[in-house]
């Protein structure tokens, strides 16, 4: 999985957490204890930032939360979901292949669940395949 970390796209380092004052991804050991065999957080900053001054402490804090809502942080946000949801994409000849695997006789179920959070709403594409079976279709 793709993430932004401070002014640039990052692969997420395994076992990560991003560390809520600097905006760095650090082992999540930075962020808590083993107890009982199992981590449990107790912090959402690393402990690099945990022991800094408060001095120190607030200057990251405001540069991290400066950084986290300029313009460029929110280009990268959208590259980075791109780059996220093309990982688990698959092409079109992969389904065709599968497709064609399937027997003669057996059905494929077309879900249209895009664009709407609860299923109630129009997602006024008429466009697509599945539009007419849409239940709601037509009831703004």
């Amino acid at each position: 999985m793709y993430v932004v970390e401070i002014d640039k796209i990052i692969k997420k380092p395994e076992d990560s957490i991003e560390c809520s004052v600097c905006g760095k991804f650090k082992h999540k050991s930075n962020f808590g204890k083993i107890r009982n065999g199992s981590f449990i957080q107790t912090r959402t900053n690393c402990e690099e930032c945990y022991n800094l001054s408060k001095e120190k402490f607030s200057k990251i804090n405001n540069e991290n939360r400066k950084n986290k809502s300029s313009t460029k942080y929110w280009e990268l946000s959208r590259k980075c979901k791109e780059l996220n949801e093309y990982m688990f994409s698959i092409s079109v000849n992969e389904v065709i292949e599968n497709l064609k695997k399937l027997p003669k006789e057996a059905r494929l179920i077309i879900t249209q669940d895009g664009y709407y959070a609860d299923g109630k709403i129009d997602c006024e594409i008429p466009s697509c395949p599945v539009y007419p079976k849409m239940p709601y279709r037509n009831q703004i």
